[in-house]
């Protein structure tokens, strides 16, 4: 990862997380405050969109054979594909459109934010705490018991 994003790591005010499945609390701090993120696709976008914040996926393979579609992998999921199919985030299918769609999502961080919002509460539905009390909810009445509430 270092290797891959070594030219980026010395600017200013950029941040790269490593792949893990640890430091979640880093990451979700750090999907609060950054003002753009870059992904290929996969749970990190949901993320950036529930988080409203610009937002652009990799839908190339730099470093592939040729006839290869690797980022598409990342893109498989039905929720995926609701957000990549949506208007919420840019796509960028080179580096020249990478770069672009960085400067405009910079430069106007509220241009798809209602977009972000619809696919947000259409993929993820309602983001309000209480989840977990919809989901008991949900598996008593699926029981046909009564709740101890």
């Amino acid at each position: 990862m270092k290797e891959r994003f070594a030219v980026a790591l010395d600017r200013p005010g950029i941040g790269v997380q490593e792949s893990s499945y640890t430091d979640l609390d880093d990451l979700a701090t750090l999907l609060q405050h950054t003002a753009c993120v870059v992904a290929n696709g996969g749970t990190i976008l949901l993320d950036a969109v529930v988080n409203d914040r610009p937002s652009v996926c990799i839908t190339f393979d730099p470093d592939t054979p040729p006839g290869e579609r690797w980022a598409d992998l990342n893109l498989g999921g039905v929720h995926y594909r609701e957000l990549i199919d949506s208007d919420a985030l840019y796509r960028a299918d080179d580096f020249d459109e990478l770069f672009a769609d960085v400067e405009r999502a910079l430069a106007d961080p509220g241009e798809f934010s209602d977009a972000r919002r619809q696919v947000s509460h259409d993929v993820m539905g309602e983001i309000d705490g209480h989840a977990v009390d919809r989901m008991v909810a949900a598996i008593v009445d699926g029981l046909g018991v009564r709740s101890a509430r």
